[in-house]
């Protein structure tokens, strides 16, 4: 399998495209992935538009200090 990423700031999206090569035949099948990114200001609209009314923001899904060193 061959992959290729790509970013596009404007959309703030990531779009990764997979191509699976048959051994056999050769034929190339195609495969897209596409990631949007929110900032926490996003969030908050989306939510918020959606008629969420206490928003949290928590570093990890465990609620306690991120892991990777991310936050």
């Amino acid at each position: 399998m061959l992959t290729e990423s790509f970013w596009d700031a404007d959309a703030a999206a990531a779009t990764v495209r997979y191509y699976v090569v048959d051994a056999t035949t050769g034929e190339v099948t195609r495969h897209a992935q596409s990631v949007q990114a929110y900032t926490e200001d996003d969030f908050r609209r989306l939510l918020t538009a959606s008629g969420f009314v206490e928003i949290t923001f928590y570093p990890s899904l465990t609620g306690g200090p991120a892991e990777d060193g991310y936050a």
